[in-house]
């Protein structure tokens, strides 16, 4: 979760669970040698109380000579535009805005102060709406080995005692006090109930979902050794072996499915599972239609293919400033800067690209493959169809019409986001300016849980 040397970006909303987030932080914060700042969002929801938090936000920080940054923003005029509950909208704008400012100072983790209560709060929620084994694990304790949440083992008791022995202040916000919210009506009104029946609630809802989320990983790796063994990929069509399927438990089946239909498509749930499932005993010939993809019962195979759009309707640009411009594409968040000077806590590779600012004829843009796409893979010097590279990279097939690309002035591509830049803007010994951009994935909580 934390290594000496680490630059860590705590959220900081003025409440108990932060401040004690920052305290904890701030007192091992010579052991670890840590480089800490905090970031404050003032989501323009409380009017006055709000600046109060605000205020505060930065008083506390200073206190222990923590940088704090502030960004304003108008969460009830987002949720508008985006047609989205005030909740989710103030959920995304707080991860958005860390995100840009972790890159800008170059942190190599954000630290949220998610506690034991959080995780039974959501577990409960996922219980509600719908949920497995994946759904259990809750919150976790490190996400992309970015997003840590030290508190995730401490109660909201233990954290309230902590503030009270080192008579340290916070803000209240009156708006946990309400139930308007989903997440608050849990909190105030069930929550408390069960208490009541088991006062260690949180212990034995941990408990649990480290159960069933260790029996899903288990599950869910044997699935992947079997998928192996029943399945074939032909022309952008994956085939399964139905004398082979038959023959496996329901649970393993269920997983396997879900495994498939995610190589093909992105959004999946319990529904479509279960459909592609009632297949196996259908009729020859029989088809079903779900968002992304198409399932076909034949002779001795399930087939899956991935619908295809109209391919002009999958490419499109957007483009990417040259410094600090946020831009949401196929479900990605691009972060850039320029450095004369690359940090060490700046890692090349995987979701993070560094090039050779001069080399590069701005401005760039985000778009999607087309046919005839081809660059100069990092590491060659001839050039290479787009087509064969994400086939040599295994690249799942409902991935390659989604993978965004990062493309100069001339359509020539920089980066296959997520899997290797261009050798033409690669960074040398001779590299004056870097330009790094960051993409990270913005996965939907809820996504996949009922699985």
């Amino acid at each position: 979760m934390i290594s000496k040397g680490d630059r860590i970006l705590i959220a900081l909303s003025g409440g108990p669970d932060s401040v004690a987030l920052l305290y904890s932080l701030a007192f091992i914060r010579e052991k670890y040698s840590l480089d800490l700042y905090s970031i404050h969002i003032n989501h323009r929801i409380r009017g006055e109380e709000a600046d109060r938090d605000e205020e505060f936000s930065v008083f506390i920080s200073n206190k222990f000579n923590i940088p704090c940054a502030v960004v304003k923003i108008d969460v009830p005029a987002k949720a508008k535009e985006l047609k989205i509950s005030e909740e989710l909208a103030g959920r995304q704008v707080r991860y958005d805005e860390f995100q840009k400012y972790a890159f800008k100072i170059n942190a190599s983790k954000v630290a949220t102060a998610h506690h034991a209560d959080d995780r039974t709060e959501t577990i409960f929620m996922r219980i509600i709406r719908g949920t497995g084994s994946i759904g259990f694990s809750g919150i976790l304790p490190v996400r992309e080995n970015f997003y840590i949440r030290p508190l995730l083992d401490i109660s909201k008791s233990e954290i309230l005692s902590l503030l009270s022995a080192e008579n340290l202040s916070f803000c209240e916000d009156k708006t946990n006090r309400s139930s308007d919210y989903f997440r608050n009506k849990i909190r105030n009104e069930i929550i408390p109930i069960i208490k009541d029946c088991n006062p260690n609630i949180n212990k034995t809802i941990s408990d649990m979902a480290s159960i069933l989320s260790e029996e899903g990983d288990f599950i869910s790796t044997v699935a992947k050794r079997e998928f192996l063994s029943v399945s074939h990929e032909k022309e952008d069509k994956i085939y399964l072996d139905l004398e082979k399927i038959k023959k496996l438990h329901i649970a393993l089946l269920r997983s396997l499915i879900k495994i498939t239909l995610l190589k093909i498509c992105s959004d999946i749930d319990f529904d479509s599972c279960e459909s592609v499932i009632s297949l196996i005993d259908s009729e020859v010939g029989k088809k079903i239609v779900l968002k992304d993809v198409e399932v076909f019962r034949d002779y001795d195979s399930l087939i899956f293919s991935h619908r295809r759009n109209n391919k002009e309707d999958n490419i499109f640009y957007e483009k990417i400033f040259e410094n600090g411009l946020f831009v949401d594409s196929a479900g990605i968040a691009f972060y850039s800067n320029i450095l004369t000077v690359l940090p060490d806590c700046i890692l090349e590779g995987g979701m993070t690209a560094v090039f050779d600012y001069d080399k590069i004829s701005f401005p760039i843009y985000i778009r999607f493959r087309k046919n005839g796409d081809y660059f100069i893979p990092f590491g060659m010097k001839g050039k290479k169809k787009l087509k064969d590279f994400f086939s040599d990279e295994k690249v799942p097939l409902n991935l390659r019409e989604k993978v965004p690309l990062l493309v100069d002035s001339s359509s020539k591509i920089l980066w296959v986001t997520g899997y290797r830049i261009s050798n033409l803007v690669k960074v040398t010994d001779s590299t004056k300016k870097f330009f790094i951009v960051r993409a990270e994935k913005k996965v939907k909580e809820e996504l996949y849980a009922k699985f």
